[in-house]
């Protein structure tokens, strides 16, 4: 049985959702900073041109025992969750004058799942996937991710992550070298779903 899915706008819940239903609480811009550590040689690679910036992030909630287990999309958005229970969810988000205004989650049939097949490795890094040349990669132990972007036959480090990925997704910029990247993954708080723009 689909929901009707639940939308959030400006950090307010305006629509009541069932006891089933999953929950995206926005979490503000200041905690998911703390989250991100940007490799400082990132930031100067492009004569000081390149940047990462957190334009959105989520904390997804889902009934007690369920939970977001990988994550799948075409580009940066909408985006596909899995969990555990093999739900399907669809992530979108409404742009206001290119701002995050809201995010809507329902109930999806699942698409298939792409296998994630490593470039190489990092030592003590499982790797998640890859999406426009960003990859991630993922230290179970320390529950950190590595986010990497690939420079023609090398990759260089972009941020790490304090939390365990699950899923990634991105998608280029046309006009600019610029892209936006979709983060999924989890902490010890729950599972959260974390947006940031990129300029390289």
């Amino acid at each position: 049985m689909r929901n009707s899915g639940l939308l959030v706008l400006a950090g307010s819940l305006i629509a009541a959702a069932p006891a089933s239903a999953p929950i995206a609480k926005p979490i503000h811009r200041a905690a998911f900073r703390r989250l991100v550590s940007v490799d400082p040689l990132f930031l100067t690679a492009s004569n000081g041109l390149a940047w990462v910036n957190i334009y959105g992030g989520f904390r997804i909630v889902l009934p007690r025992g369920e939970r977001v287990v990988g994550a799948t999309s075409p580009g940066s958005l909408p985006i596909t969750l899995l969990t555990n229970r093999r739900r399907c969810l669809l992530v979108s988000t409404n742009n206001v004058d290119g701002r995050l205004a809201s995010l809507t989650i329902n109930d999806s049939s699942c698409p298939p799942q792409p296998v994630a097949t490593a470039p190489g490795e990092i030592p003590g890094r499982r790797f998640v996937g890859e999406a426009w040349g960003y990859r991630a990669w993922v230290d179970e132990r320390a529950g950190t991710t590595l986010l990497t972007k690939s420079r023609g036959a090398t990759a260089q480090s972009v941020a790490t992550v304090q939390m365990r990925t699950v899923g990634i997704s991105a998608l280029d910029s046309p006009d600019s070298p610029s892209s936006n990247v979709t983060l999924v993954g989890s902490t010890k708080k729950g599972d959260l779903l974390m947006l940031l723009a990129i300029r390289y």
